[in-house]
């Protein structure tokens, strides 16, 4: 009866340990009949145990009464992983189950480092699990503990590259973000500038995700250098080449890799914008790289809703007219968004007599929509 499961693939014990009934736990742990080590490393589909139903629920009393359980194995039940590779620890962090956390760190004495830098089948250690939900609280009780090497931890990566800060600023938890730069022994330039896999840097995933406010931050931070940040380039192969071209996709509409993205705007693109180097008179690598992001404007799914759209656009409007300042082809992105920027901008030194006709060429043009 006591190893009997019901139609989810839990025993008794793991039902009283999901809903918390420690009462119910000490009996059946305690029966004549009962094999203590057994039960509690006994396994439901999802490969989680007693112990790690209790903590993805918060029962911290339940937790106790298997960890404390005379004849069971408390590091065995510390360092079981389930199907997917998570610890128990990795389950309360990504829940953010903050009593669940203190119970598990304060029973953590086999090989403590080792577990804190666990990690499940995607990567993802306990920190990461938390920084990429954003939970503050949870990542600071990780970073903070005694026996912690918190600044081995940051630079720990997942499958594709990414570490803490990545996952934080990818999904846009600043809150995340900041801890993680401010921790003392922290190297905020090193974290500034990781590349994961793809070569693309945190600024370019924050980019590409429309990530405002880690934007900011990165840009802003005592340790960053704007410049460096936004001349930086990835390998020829990848579809993204600059923070530039992120934002620009983004604004077109191109896939993101978080649920956590804001709606599509060219704000993000602006910011970048406003924070690169102006050359006075534009290097062709310079009216190169214009041109990408031009290109990157206009051939996303959305572009039409960018350059067809005859409504007035503050933020939209100005980066194509710093986009044309600076050395971007007019006719690579001929549309009536341009035509009426460069019309209304006949000083814009750089675009071309020949660029100004075609400009008013088709304003003449009767406008259709979309």
């Amino acid at each position: 009866m006591l190893t009997l499961t019901e139609n989810r693939g839990r025993t008794v014990l793991m039902v009283a340990a999901e809903n918390g009934r420690e009462d119910a736990m000490h009996l059946l742990l305690n029966h004549p009949s009962a094999d203590p080590a057994a039960m509690a490393m006994a396994t439901e589909p999802r490969g989680f145990t007693a112990l790690m139903l209790a903590a993805e629920n918060s029962h911290v009393d339940a937790m106790r009464s298997l960890l404390n359980t005379q004849s069971a194995n408390p590091a065995a039940m510390l360092l079981h992983a389930s199907s997917d590779g998570s610890t128990a620890l990795i389950v309360a962090a990504e829940k953010d189950c903050m009593v669940a956390l203190r119970c598990l760190l304060y029973h953590l004495s086999a090989n403590p480092e080792a577990m804190m830098k666990h990690s499940n089948s995607r990567g993802l250690t306990a920190l990461m699990a938390a920084a990429q939900e954003g939970h503050v609280d949870a990542m600071r009780l990780l970073i903070h503990r005694p026996f912690a090497d918190a600044a081995g931890m940051m630079l720990l990566v997942e499958h594709r590259g990414f570490t803490a800060f990545m996952l934080a600023a990818v999904n846009g938890h600043v809150g995340a973000m900041r801890l993680l730069l401010d921790y003392p022994f922290a190297v905020p330039a090193s974290m500034l500038m990781h590349t994961n896999s793809d070569g693309l840097t945190t600024l370019m995933v924050a980019a590409e995700n429309g990530q405002l406010g880690a934007m900011r931050l990165l840009l802003n931070h005592p340790a960053a250098h704007p410049a460096a940040m936004l001349a930086m380039r990835t390998p020829e192969d990848c579809m993204i080449t600059s923070a530039l071209m992120a934002a620009a996709g983004f604004a077109a509409g191109q896939p993101t890799i978080t649920s956590l993205a804001p709606t599509r705007s060219c704000a993000p693109l602006l910011l970048l914008l406003n924070h690169a180097a102006v050359e006075q008179l534009p290097s062709e690598a310079q009216q190169a790289h214009m041109n990408a992001v031009m290109v990157a404007l206009r051939e996303g799914p959305l572009s039409q809703d960018i350059f067809d759209d005859g409504q007035a656009d503050d933020v939209r409007d100005a980066c194509i007219r710093l986009l044309l300042e600076r050395g971007a082809c007019a006719v690579r992105a001929a549309s009536p968004l341009v035509a009426r920027i460069i019309g209304e901008n006949m000083q814009l030194a750089l675009v071309s007599d020949a660029f100004v006709d075609v400009a008013t060429k088709s304003q003449k043009r009767p406008r259709h929509n979309a």
